[in-house]
């Protein structure tokens, strides 16, 4: 098809994919990092598992005066 190789068809095709789908890629993205990032209201993520805070976070406030 078209003078191509099976490989250079997928290349192209890939490339094609990619661009008609760009305008979908921010709203995509900021799923994605709603999804994994950590909570800050309170949900999971905001402590360990032993319902402390973080290690790095009882340092920060043991440490200031």
């Amino acid at each position: 098809m078209l003078g191509l190789t099976s490989g250079e068809l997928t290349l192209v095709a890939l490339l094609v994919f990619a661009v008609v789908s760009a305008k979908f890629w921010p709203a995509v993205g900021a799923a994605i990092a709603v999804r994994l990032g950590p909570r800050s209201e309170g949900g999971a993520g905001t402590q360990g598992p032993t319902g402390q805070p973080p290690k790095s976070e009882r340092t920060q406030s043991s440490n200031s005066t």
